[in-house]
């Protein structure tokens, strides 16, 4: 790997134009010089457009279009299918880069640590205003075991890949909606070693429209799940643990907030939410 590696910069955008340019600032701002954007657009209705338009003569930008609205999946296999790097990460487009040394930071780890596939970092959550609420740090996958079997959610943003490593793998599944980053987590996990980096490199809006907040935290869970069989299937595992934690850990929080706000829980609803998806998970055993 050269001692100056291009790095991609993924962005799969769908209608959020409102945000985009902060997390192209973000890119722009960074001391690392060598890198791309790539984006990929999901038939985007919105003012995304004319963002892209500020860019067209700039040969680090490129930008593609989907034809039709296919999703996370598809989307996020694209740009990582088009992207040039040697190394390569996702920035969510309502999200943006932290600290003006995230791109350097990550290189020089990939470039001292050949066997790596992939790198992470910690992350500030902030409101839609960008007004930090609190600081994830993520953690350390113990030796002798993977996050999948741990049954942990270790990975947190910024997370940067060797492309190398990830042409290894099938890919980022194309068929997923949601949870797309673990699918990907587990696979780069299957080709190397992951390594984590205790910096807060990343800022991670909670945007009230996320696919993964509000009614779509518990689709974005099932598709973890899904996420968690399919990888189950590719490593010859069997526990059930693992195939429902997801589910599990999001039921337990919803829980504890209906226990903390003063009000029950609605027992058909969240039976509906549970059953259901277990029993289509079950199908892919």
């Amino acid at each position: 790997m050269e001692q100056t590696p291009l790095f991609s910069v993924l962005i799969a955008n769908y209608n959020n134009g409102c945000y985009l340019q902060e997390a192209i600032d973000s890119v722009l701002a960074q001391d690392y010089k060598n890198w791309e954007i790539v984006i990929v657009d999901d038939k985007s209705t919105d003012s995304s457009s004319e963002i892209y338009d500020r860019y067209k003569d700039d040969d680090r930008f490129h930008v593609y279009y989907n034809e039709l609205n296919f999703g996370a999946g598809y989307t996020k296999h694209k740009c990582a299918e088009m992207a040039k790097g040697e190394i390569c990460g996702f920035v969510d487009p309502d999200d943006k880069l932290a600290v003006s040394d995230a791109l350097s930071t990550m290189v020089n780890t990939h470039l001292q640590n050949p066997d790596v596939s992939m790198v992470y970092s910690g992350y500030y959550q902030t409101d839609e205003n960008l007004a930090v609420k609190k600081e994830v740090h993520g953690t350390v996958v113990a030796q002798g075991t993977s996050s999948l079997e741990s049954c942990t959610w270790p990975f947190k943003h910024f997370v940067s890949f060797k492309k190398a490593a990830y042409d290894r793998t099938v890919g980022v599944d194309t068929l997923m909606k949601r949870a797309v980053d673990y699918d990907m987590y587990y696979k780069l996990e299957e080709v190397g070693k992951i390594m984590h980096i205790d910096r807060l490199l990343y800022t991670y809006r909670k945007n009230p429209h996320s696919i993964s907040l509000n009614e779509g935290e518990y689709k974005s869970r099932v598709w973890h799940s899904y996420a968690c069989v399919e990888a189950m299937k590719r490593r010859g595992l069997t526990d059930e643990r693992l195939m429902l934690f997801p589910i599990e850990d999001t039921l337990k929080r919803a829980y504890e907030k209906c226990l903390k706000c003063g009000k029950q829980t609605r027992t058909y609803k969240v039976g509906n939410a549970v059953l259901s998806p277990v029993k289509w998970i079950r199908r892919w055993l």
